[in-house]
This record gives structure tokens, C-alpha cells and sequence, in this order.
């Protein structure tokens, strides 16, 4: 078991050149990263999947709004997520508003709402946006399947009080650009969080992200990095697979020899003829 690591961060482009093949993922697996919200990837609906794809990871995206199409910057969202995640995405009424992709993810028999958000600077819809994540989280919320909601992103200078005096509470206070928080992780449950951490990637960025370490566990996978030789997986877990390994061949090989193989009561009969046996000689 490993501990569900989370990482929020501004990125300022994924469409830099070695993005994902030399920083994203290293980030990714040197961080034990399981769920890693991006905002400001800057992707466009021409941009295909395939050019988002890191070994050992799903993802799911939002791009750019047509609305904000004509910021020199972009902006757009996505979630990197480990290919052993069951993590559905879902659309709340009114999100196609906003630059916000909601995902359902289930940590075994219980259920977790994640949402990664990017506030661009200039727009005007700001109080709408608060009252859309305000309300839908008081809707997740009243459903007693959902355990808990956490809200990341980049929201630069959005006036969040609504959301602090409520229904949520925030991970991390300190500085994540220059002199100002952009970067925000808020959650409806911090009880479940060890600690947040800023670190500063790899990844091209005058962004610190943001980590948490939740106190959930998730099944553990092996993965390979194709460019950080890392396993992520620990010397200890490796050395139960082994150990299962042998069980299971052993379990197989007494499973063929089993009608060449007498019974014990049979095995016991036989010890104990060969005892008297020894005893009338």
C-alpha cells in the first residue's frame, strides 16, 4: 500500500517541447504522484490524447474555453491519474461555464470528489463561479456515498471567503507565484490530510506545486518510468510478490501430484506398520 499522493500545479503549457517526455513524468515519479491537477495546460481541441500520454497514467482534460480563445496565454485543465484508479469524470449542471473538470474517484468502498479549476486573470465571472463550486458541493455532499470533496487549482486572486467560511478548509497558506497564492487545495475533510508541501518541479514553471499526502491508501502497482529508473513499488512489497510467486507454484505442483500423493490417513497406517514392522525383527 502507498500513500495517494496528490500534486497541484500550474504548468504555463504542456506544449513545451520535451514537456512530457523529459519533465512531467519525472515530476510525476519522483513525487509518487497518483492524482496531479494541471492547470494552464494551454491545449486546444486539435491537440489529440495521444500527445498527453505518460506511461503508467490516464488522463482526462478540459481545454481552453472559446470564450477565453482570445487570451494570448490560453488556459484549459486536465487530471493525470494512475492507470490502477478507477476515476470517472462527471459534469455538474452550469460547469460548462468555466474552465472546471469534476471527477469522481473511488478509494475501495468509498467514494471521493475531486475538482481541478483554473481562474483566468480578467474574466468576469468570478462570483458565479464560487456559487457554482458552493453549490455543487452542498448537493455532493447530501449524498451519503460521497466521503469527501476537494477542490485544487489555480484561482488566482478569486475571492474564495464564501467557500473558507462554509463548507471547506485549506491545506496549504504560503506562497506558490512570486509573492501571491494562486495555487489553492481546499478539501471539506483536511482531517484526512497528513501535510501539504510546496516543491519546485522540473517541469519548466514559475509555479510551486502544491503536494499532499492524504491518509488513504491505494492499492500498489508496479510502474516504470521509461525516463526515471524508479520503481513504484518498495523492496518489501516486491518481496511478497515473490513469496506469493512461490506459494502459488508450490500450490500447483502439489495440485498435479495429488493422485500420486496417499491420503493421511493412508500415510499414517503405513508409518505405523513400518514401526511394527521394525519391532517384530
Amino acid at each position: 500500500m502507498t500513500s495517494a499522493e496528490i500534486a497541484n500545479c500550474n504548468v504555463r503549457s504542456l506544449k513545451k517541447p520535451l514537456c512530457f517526455t523529459t519533465f512531467l513524468s519525472s515530476d510525476l515519479f519522483l513525487n509518487s504522484i497518483n492524482l496531479a491537477f494541471i492547470s494552464e495546460t494551454w491545449l486546444t481541441p486539435d491537440i489529440p490524447d495521444s500527445f498527453m500520454k505518460i506511461n503508467g497514467y490516464c488522463s482526462l482534460r478540459r481545454d481552453q474555453l472559446a470564450t477565453n480563445s482570445d487570451r494570448k496565454s490560453g488556459s484549459g485543465v486536465c487530471l493525470y491519474y494512475k492507470s490502477c484508479m478507477h476515476v470517472i469524470e462527471f459534469s455538474p449542471e452550469g460547469c460548462e461555464k468555466f474552465e472546471i473538470l469534476w471527477a469522481k474517484v473511488r478509494y475501495h468502498s468509498k467514494l471521493f470528489i475531486y475538482t481541478v479549476t483554473y481562474f483566468p486573470l480578467g474574466v468576469n465571472y468570478g462570483a458565479e463561479l464560487v456559487n457554482h463550486l458552493h453549490d455543487v458541493t452542498i448537493s455532493l455532499l447530501l449524498d451519503n456515498n460521497v466521503f469527501s470533496v476537494t477542490l485544487c487549482g489555480d484561482l488566482d486572486f478569486l475571492d474564495i471567503s464564501l467557500l473558507l467560511s462554509t463548507e471547506y478548509n485549506e491545506l496549504f497558506t504560503g506562497l506558490t507565484h512570486h509573492a501571491a497564492q494562486l495555487n489553492r487545495v481546499l478539501t471539506t475533510s483536511d482531517h484526512l490530510y497528513d501535510s501539504a508541501v510546496t516543491t519546485k518541479l522540473t517541469l519548466q514553471t514559475d509555479h510551486l506545486a502544491i503536494i499532499c499526502a492524504p491518509k488513504i491508501c491505494l492499492p500498489q502497482t508496479n510502474l516504470k518510468s521509461v525516463f526515471v529508473t524508479r520503481e513504484c513499488v518498495s523492496k518489501n512489497y516486491s518481496l511478497r510478490v515473490w513469496m506469493r510467486r512461490i506459494f502459488s507454484l508450490l500450490r500447483g505442483s502439489l495440485t498435479l501430484l495429488r493422485p500420486w500423493v496417499p491420503s493421511s490417513t493412508t500415510l499414517l497406517m503405513f508409518i505405523i506398520f513400518v514401526a511394527l514392522s521394525e519391532q517384530s525383527f
